[in-house]
C-alpha cells in the first residue's frame, strides 16, 4: 500500500472515463496525458474518442514529462530538458488541432 505517492501509474484514464460517462450526466472530466512520450496522431484518437462517448464533457491536462521514472518506462535513458520538451510539445499541439 502507498501512504503517498508522487507521479505513481494509476489504471488507464480512457477506460475509466468511458465507463463514468456511461453512467453520469452532469459530471466532466479531465485526463492529463504527456506530450514528451506520446504520439500526435493516437493521442488525438484517444480524445476524440472520449469527446464523443462523454457528449463533450472530457478535458485534456496537457503536460510535457520531467521525471526520469516517465524516460525510462518508455525505454530512454534519460529525461530531455526543459527546452526540448517544451518545443516538442508545440510542434506537438500543432500537428492535434489539425
Amino acid at each position: 500500500m502507498l501512504n503517498s505517492a508522487h507521479q505513481v501509474a494509476h489504471l488507464d484514464p480512457y477506460a475509466l472515463v468511458s465507463a463514468m460517462a456511461a453512467v453520469t450526466q452532469n459530471v466532466s472530466f479531465a485526463v492529463t496525458q504527456s506530450t514528451t512520450y506520446s504520439t500526435p496522431y493516437v493521442l488525438a484518437r484517444q480524445f476524440s474518442t472520449l469527446d464523443h462517448l462523454t457528449g463533450g464533457r472530457c478535458a485534456w491536462n496537457i503536460v510535457t514529462s520531467f521525471t526520469e521514472s516517465s524516460a525510462k518506462a518508455v525505454g530512454c535513458e534519460k529525461i530531455m530538458g526543459h527546452d526540448e520538451r517544451y518545443e516538442m510539445a508545440d510542434e506537438f499541439m500543432d500537428v492535434v488541432y489539425k
